[in-house]
């Protein structure tokens, strides 16, 4: 799973393989001089972000590690794996 946060166009989340027949899903674009509308955007994609990683631990999948990328600006990669039953 990979987060992006920037313009309309890399604002998702995506799926690699697709988990639950989706592979991307929209976040909130956080591109605003508002301090209290910044916070209410990044409280929205938090939210998001964190109910897709509990998602994924419900179906069964361990997180392994987060790490972000030096290629993509804002971003961060979730390294998930089948847990072990």
């Amino acid at each position: 799973m990979t987060t992006l946060e920037g313009t309309k166009a890399y604002s998702c989340i995506l799926f690699a393989p697709a988990f639950e027949g989706k592979t991307e899903i929209p976040l909130a674009v956080i591109a605003t001089l508002n301090s209290d509308k910044y916070k209410e955007l990044l409280l929205e994609n938090m939210q998001r972000i964190n109910g897709q990683l509990s998602a994924l631990t419900v179906a069964g999948w361990e997180l392994v590690q987060v790490y972000t990328p030096t290629t993509i600006a804002n971003s961060r990669c979730y390294l998930f794996r089948k847990a072990k039953s």
